[in-house]
C-alpha cells in the first residue's frame, strides 16, 4: 500500500545522514554487501518505480521537493 511505498522511498533516499539520489544510495548498498548486477538492477528498477509512483501523485519531481540535489 501506499504506507510500504512511502517508508520505502524515505529510506531509498538516505545515505547514513544525508540526503541522496536513489541511484547514489543503491551505489553505496552495492558497495557495502557487495551485490550482483541482478540484485542491484532489480533495486534501481523498484526505487525508480517508487520515485515515479511519488512524481506523479506530487505533480512534481520528488527531488525538488524535497531538496536532493540531482
Amino acid at each position: 500500500d501506499d504506507y510500504d511505498r512511502l517508508i520505502q522511498l524515505c529510506d531509498i533516499f538516505y545515505e547514513g545522514m544525508d540526503k541522496v539520489t536513489y541511484q547514489r544510495r543503491i551505489e553505496g548498498i552495492k558497495e557495502r554487501y557487495n551485490l550482483s548486477d541482478s540484485h542491484v538492477k532489480t533495486l534501481e528498477e523498484g526505487a525508480k518505480r517508487n520515485k515515479a509512483y511519488f512524481d506523479n501523485i506530487c505533480g512534481c519531481n520528488i527531488y525538488n521537493l524535497l531538496n536532493i540535489n540531482i
